[in-house]
């Protein structure tokens, strides 16, 4: 509420002031003073919007109100009534850096309102800047990525304590060094002409140099420099990837290796796409054929051979299982001769695309050792996984770090904006459209490591959220009707995200069967209870309690012999241009959650899919009162200093140890002293999971926060069995720490 103080020796009845005041705020705090103690007792008790005083007051004049609010603000929001204005003490208060002047006669207190309304939104203005300034400086100084800002000549004006702690300075240590000398001296010229011409453009440029550490050696350092228009200074946020470069050195070492190996054999192989398109063949290849690389490169495998099943390529290759196919086929060699030759194709599934492997043995020309073909298969299929599994890992790792400065500002300029700001909406974009990415990431871990890290799930959320994406997906011709049950204290142990993946695959399957038709699907989410009487009905699953997603189309339906196929790879009964993999994704994820997935086929027509997926009782939480006590383990020390120094800012007490068996033995000696335990999961002495097991075998209701920098890593345990009741990724965000911490133990923080 607006605070206003009305200095003045005229009562309130009487004073043309207040009346004004009084119109133009109707719903401030307006408070009349007429002696100079009773002013002195008002701006000694708090401090005001805004101060509205006459020249003289009893036993005072506004000398002494400015004095008495310069103690508290150097530019006071003051105004000054004055009968003339030129008068000594109004031109002693002018020269005080008074805000303004109303001349009191009928027409000059009119500006009174005029005057009033500016300065309380010039005061608006600052208040909102200063917080603005101290926001990013507390955003500056707990950022885990490295921030610097430097002048136009390059020289360190401020770093945060991520850069000291990264590259092994003192933070005072750089300021006032240049820029230039910590580049390697290889690079140092390159580096002056980058930076020349990102201050000649005034813009964004990225650079990737060698940057001196603090013990003498060098990083690669990956820099995000901006110049910022109209202010002599360069924001820079930089990352180490020295670790990745070295990774991608390996990669490609590993490949040229890999090749040389496969350009030595004898035997005669090629490299194909999904499309069948021809993209490499060996030197045995060239023999046999009679093309030379460059000649069968971009031409269809088909070309090569005359075998009718091959006739039409692109399904005869999808229709390759991973573990390969073996045919006989008839080769054509350059200038049309033919011979008979055994090729065996395998599939190689390498992300979004597939490539196909292709070995011959010649039956014309005696035959190769039986096997060798399959060995050297498995060998280069293990290779290729598991350099690209590192590669998509080290990337998404390095990706993570670049959106916890676009998460943080987006939130501090919303925290800036005016209530009703057309901005508030494109920036709530940002923040949905990073926190996609961040699924992307975990998504990218977890198929880099092709498991699933599985989490208690709120399955009545879940579901809800989906199925207001598949309302808005079905087409103009399809009625979606949904019903959700209720499901308080239990939730399901799976991955949100492929949950939802099960959910738009089966959503997508119904909306092309029942194609531009009106139709309608009827989605339920029920608690359903699994009798032992009934367990013949299902392959996989035992008596207990089950969420039973249940999707009910009044389509075409499946057809009764074509049930039994409908989730076996590639089966479809649509034409050559749907892959068929849709419910064979739905129960892969079902069998991975432990649940299963059935299909019937309604008398009175459409299909009907069941998911069943096994439900837990979530653990009751604790309250703590007071503060929250925890326990932090990490083997960082840098680490635990900064979590700390997060934590105790919200009113936490945290005590650290920097390894699990020396958390372990201090939380045995008093197992009530803790109400949360946040843990590393990499640690030398002991792993994340093992401390956590031994901690829920001592005191099985205390709630475990288990934090990795590897999202993607396969944890050999289930997660809720050692307590654990959250995963999170390194880096973790202020927000989302605390809210994790509140929702795992009900505690409610100032």
């Amino acid at each position: 509420m607006t605070s206003i103080l009305l200095a003045e020796a005229r009562t309130p009845d009487t004073s043309r002031a207040r009346r004004i005041l009084e119109e133009t705020f109707p719903k401030a705090h307006l408070v009349s003073a007429s002696t100079a103690d009773q002013v002195q007792e008002l701006l000694t008790a708090r401090a005001w919007d805004l101060i509205v005083t006459e020249t003289s007051i009893d036993e005072g004049t506004a000398l002494d109100v400015v004095e008495l609010t310069r103690s508290q603000d150097p530019r006071p929001p003051l105004i000054l009534l004055s009968k003339t204005g030129a008068d000594r003490v109004s031109l002693q208060v002018l020269n005080r850096g008074i805000r303004d002047l109303v001349i009191d006669t009928d027409e000059g207190i009119n500006r009174l309102a005029e005057l009033g309304i500016r300065i309380l939104e010039e005061r608006r203005h600052e208040i909102q800047r200063e917080r603005r300034d101290r926001d990013l400086g507390y955003f500056f100084t707990l950022a885990l990525e490295m921030l610097c800002v430097l002048d136009g000549k390059g020289t360190f004006q401020k770093t945060n304590p991520a850069f000291g702690l990264t590259m092994g300075y003192r933070a005072e240590a750089l300021i006032g060094r240049g820029f230039f000398e910590f580049v390697h001296p290889d690079e140092q010229e390159a580096c002056r002409r980058d930076w020349q011409h990102l201050m000649d453009e005034k813009a964004g440029a990225g650079f990737t140099y060698r940057f001196r550490r603090g013990e003498g050696s060098y990083a690669v350092v990956e820099w995000s420099l901006a110049a910022i228009p109209g202010m002599n200074q360069v924001f820079g946020a930089a990352r180490d990837v020295t670790e990745r470069v070295a990774l991608e050195r390996k990669l490609r070492f590993n490949e040229t290796r890999l090749r040389n190996v496969i350009d030595a054999l004898p035997h005669a192989l090629f490299i194909t796409n999904e499309s069948g398109i021809i993209e490499s063949i060996n030197p045995a290849g060239e023999k046999l054929f009679g093309y030379s690389q460059t000649e069968v490169f971009g031409v269809r495998v088909n070309s090569l051979f005359r075998e009718s099943g091959m006739d039409d390529l692109e399904p005869f290759l999808r229709a390759v299982p991973p573990t390969g196919r073996q045919v006989e086929a008839t080769a054509r060699a350059k200038g049309g001769t033919t011979f008979v030759v055994n090729l065996f194709l395998a599939r190689l599934e390498l992300g979004e695309s597939d490539l196909y492997l292709g070995f011959i043995r010649s039956q014309d020309k005696g035959g190769d050792e039986p096997g060798l073909e399959a060995s050297l298969h498995h060998r280069y299929r293990a290779h290729q996984r598991e350099t690209l599994n590192a590669l998509a890992s080290s990337i998404a790792h390095d990706f993570s770090n670049l959106l916890s400065p676009m998460i943080g500002y987006t939130e501090i300029a919303m925290s800036d904006l005016p209530a009703g700001s057309p901005a508030t909406d494109s920036l709530n974009h940002v923040l949905e459209a990073t926190h996609k990415a961040r699924g992307l990431i975990e998504n990218i871990y977890a198929k880099s490591k092709r498991k699933m890290s599985l989490t208690p799930v709120d399955i009545q959320q879940v579901a809800g959220d989906t199925l207001k994406l598949i309302e808005s997906l079905a087409p103009a011709g399809i009625r979606v009707a949904r019903h959700i049950g209720d499901f308080s204290g239990e939730c399901v142990m799976a991955d949100p995200n492929m949950v939802s993946l099960m959910m738009l695959n089966i959503a997508q399957n119904t909306f092309e069967a029942l194609g531009i038709q009106k139709g309608r699907l009827d989605i339920a989410l029920e608690r359903f209870e699994l009798p032992v009487r009934d367990i013949t009905r299902f392959n996989n699953l035992k008596e207990g309690n089950y969420a039973l997603l249940r999707f009910y189309d009044n389509g075409p339906g499946i057809g009764e012999k074509d049930l039994p196929h409908a989730t076996m790879p590639f089966f479809s009964r649509k034409d050559n241009s749907h892959l068929g993999m849709g419910l064979t994704v739905v129960d892969k994820i079902c069998r991975k959650l432990g649940g299963e997935v059935l299909l019937t086929g309604p008398p009175d027509g459409g299909t009907v899919i069941e998911v069943y997926l096994p439900l837990i009782a979530e653990t009751p939480v604790e309250k703590p009162s007071g503060k929250l006590r925890i326990l932090l383990v990490d083997d960082e020390q840098d680490i635990t200093n900064m979590l700390r120094g997060i934590l105790e800012r919200h009113h936490c007490q945290v005590t650290v140890r920097n390894s699990g068996s020396a958390a372990l033995v201090h939380f045995k000696q008093d197992m009530d002293q803790f109400d949360l335990v946040i843990t590393d999961q990499r640690m030398p002495d002991m792993r994340g999971t093992r401390l956590a097991e031994a901690v829920h075998v001592a005191r099985p209701s205390i709630p475990i926060i288990l934090i990795s920098g590897y999202g993607g890593e396969e944890l050999e345990h289930n997660l809720q069995d050692l307590g654990i009741r959250r995963y999170l990724m390194k880096p973790v965000s202020t927000k989302v720490l605390l809210e994790t911490i509140q929702e795992v133990t009900g505690w409610k923080g100032p």
